[in-house]
């Protein structure tokens, strides 16, 4: 992150906008865009690597909202809903999701540039 927030910061410069104010070393406005690029990255050499047989559930969700239920994850996914709750499952247990809410009203997350 420390790498890609030091090219974000020189691309800035570069172009010709203001050093960062006071004594930081980065603008506010590098963060997001070097977020981007790690996530893609751990995405694709990491968790595509590492889990192949989830990539194409994953390449479903590109697009789609950050916070999903298991009934639109169904929809997302064609898949019944006993598939859909063991593909939920193995991607909380890879740290691709994170579970929200209680009971019976669940939702997932997933990084904002998945």
């Amino acid at each position: 992150m420390l790498n890609t927030l030091r090219e974000k910061e020189i691309e800035r410069i570069e172009r010709g906008e203001a050093v960062p104010p006071d004594d930081r070393l980065f603008d506010r406005s590098v963060f997001k865009p070097a977020l981007a690029v790690v996530s893609e990255a751990r995405l694709v050499q990491t968790i595509y690597a590492e889990y192949p047989t989830l990539k194409a559930a994953l390449i479903e969700l590109e697009g789609e909202k950050t916070e999903q239920t298991p009934q639109s994850l169904a929809a997302i996914w064609k898949t019944s809903e006993n598939e859909t709750a063991m593909l939920i499952e193995e991607l909380i247990e890879i740290g691709f999701f994170q579970p929200r809410g209680g009971r019976d009203h669940w939702t997932y997350t997933k990084p904002l540039n998945a």
